[in-house]
């Protein structure tokens, strides 16, 4: 009995002082990220005043439809200060040199939509760009 109980103590021994390797750590992927402003709740119907800058490049906006229709989202800005877009789940809706940006979204009554205004080209320097977005259900 003592020559197992002697064994069990040295196997257990030689397990202990084996060397061990950390477990590996996962790291989340390195995703580069634009400056962006907080997400602002609004209404429809609210004319909203923002900018877009070198350190807040994506304003992001939500709000709650009030009846089934269409949303029409629309951006104004100087078109000399930069090109903006507005972009809705997968679809982007650009304005040009002459037409401000006007997007129509199918919605629904009591249903949320989020929507963001971005500069063309984040990797653009000395962005200063002020813009006015307003919304309706038509």
């Amino acid at each position: 009995m003592r020559v197992v109980s002697l064994l069990c103590v040295s196997i257990l021994a030689v397990a202990c002082d084996a060397p061990t390797q950390p477990a590996p750590v996962a790291r989340p992927p390195i995703v580069p990220s634009i400056p962006s402003s907080e997400l602002r709740i609004i209404e429809v119907g609210e004319t909203v005043q923002d900018r877009l800058t070198d350190f807040v490049k994506v304003s992001r906006f939500q709000l709650t439809a009030t009846a089934d229709g269409t949303l029409v989202i629309k951006v104004n800005w100087d078109r000399k200060s930069g090109r903006l877009e507005l972009v809705h789940v997968n679809r982007t809706f650009y304005g040009d040199e002459v037409e401000s940006i006007v997007a129509r979204i199918p919605v629904a009554a009591r249903d949320i939509y989020s929507f963001e205004v971005s500069y063309c080209c984040p990797w653009d320097y000395g962005i200063d760009t002020p813009f006015v977005l307003s919304t309706a259900i038509e």
